[in-house]
């Protein structure tokens, strides 16, 4: 769920477009759209970014970790840029933070113009990598927990 203060930070025609997310408010909607610099469609602007979720009940309890992707400026969509622009492609690679294992397959990230969930369930604190293939950075949407 996107924290309602953060509502007007989000950019993007999202009135009735079912890739968004609803607001808690409850009216309207709204899609990130990055999680990080982009790039000029050429060369990636960085390698990877990495974001680190700690858990407090530390190999305690499972939770599940959803992430949303949705390339909602891809060519051929009413939001494109350029039509030089390709669409995203996408690596996304789970660790666990302490043992700096892999948890999850490498999951490539493609055609996500229409939305993407991945979906685990771990019970450690762990790194997420997004690393750019193709096209504009990678652009994460939404992280949700549930337990």
């Amino acid at each position: 769920m996107i924290p309602a203060s953060a509502g007007e930070s989000f950019k993007g025609p999202f009135e009735g477009d079912n890739r968004a997310l609803q607001l808690p408010s409850g009216t309207g909607r709204a899609l990130a759209n990055g999680i990080g610099p982009v790039s000029s469609g050429t060369a990636p602007a960085h390698e990877h970014l990495d974001i680190e979720l700690n858990s407090a009940d530390e190999g305690r309890q499972n939770f599940t970790v959803s992430l949303y992707f949705c390339d909602w400026d891809a060519p051929g969509t009413a939001t494109a840029g350029s039509f030089l622009q390709q669409a995203r492609k996408d690596g996304l690679m789970v660790f666990d933070l302490a043992t700096r294992r892999k948890i999850l397959p490498v999951v490539l990230l493609s055609d996500y113009e229409d939305g993407l969930w991945v979906r685990f369930t771990y019970n450690r604190s762990m790194r997420l990598r997004f690393m750019n293939v193709l096209g504009d950075g990678p652009t994460l949407s939404a992280i949700m927990f549930d337990n």
